[in-house]
């Protein structure tokens, strides 16, 4: 078997595995009883949820979706999405073959890929954090 089929075959079944993982074991209700809390915790999650003021609505509303959709975070998270995985999505699909016409190892070629992955993801976190701070700024 060739590395890149067992190195995708581990993230594959590592993906795999924490997809069911959240699924089962992640809490979605703040008085779960897996968080144990005591009297007085409860008390401070039920004043915090007053707090939020979120009415929960199974009804789609029109006027919301129009709000929503003239959110200018809206717009600037879209747009660097589209930039960000347009370059992620190319560099990623040709990087091997760029480095193997180089002259570069199969070895060395993986360890590339690790490196853009793991930077164009932090890129990606640090360009979303400073947008959205000063889009929230304004």
């Amino acid at each position: 078997m060739f590395i890149f089929k067992r190195l995708m075959l581990i993230l594959g079944c590592a993906t795999c595995a924490t997809g069911v993982f959240s699924y089962f074991f992640l809490i979605d209700n703040p008085k779960s009883s897996v968080l144990k809390l005591n009297a007085e915790q409860e008390i401070l999650v039920e004043e915090r949820t007053r707090d939020n003021a979120v009415v929960r609505t199974t009804t789609i509303k029109k006027e919301q979706i129009y709000e929503a959709l003239k959110e200018v975070r809206f717009w600037c998270f879209c747009i660097s999405c589209f930039l960000m995985n347009l370059q992620n999505g190319a560099m990623s699909a040709y990087v091997s073959q760029i480095a193997l016409n180089f002259g570069f190892t199969v070895m060395i070629i993986l360890y590339i890929i690790l490196f853009l992955s793991r930077t164009s993801q932090l890129t990606f976190h640090l360009y979303h954090y400073r947008v959205f701070r000063l889009a929230s700024s304004h």
